[in-house]
């Protein structure tokens, strides 16, 4: 499963931003279906955010959450 967002906003220069609380949280969560978060910005050009995760670990995870 790829989910991508993105959008044409005033970004920001990634290498100066601290990935704070939020990024790493949800770095880790992707890791833990075997995943994997990617993002990406460019100030003054937009920001995407792309999240990878195996299928077969999302079907699982998407059953386990919703019973």
């Amino acid at each position: 499963l790829l989910l991508r967002i993105a959008d044409n906003g005033a970004g920001f220069d990634a290498a100066s931003e601290s990935e704070g609380q939020g990024l790493a949280s949800m770095r880790r969560r992707a890791l833990a279906l075997g995943g994997a978060l990617a993002v990406e910005s460019r100030a003054g050009q937009g920001t995407s955010i792309s999240l990878k995760v195996p299928r077969a670990r999302f079907r699982r995870a998407a059953t386990v959450t919703s019973a």
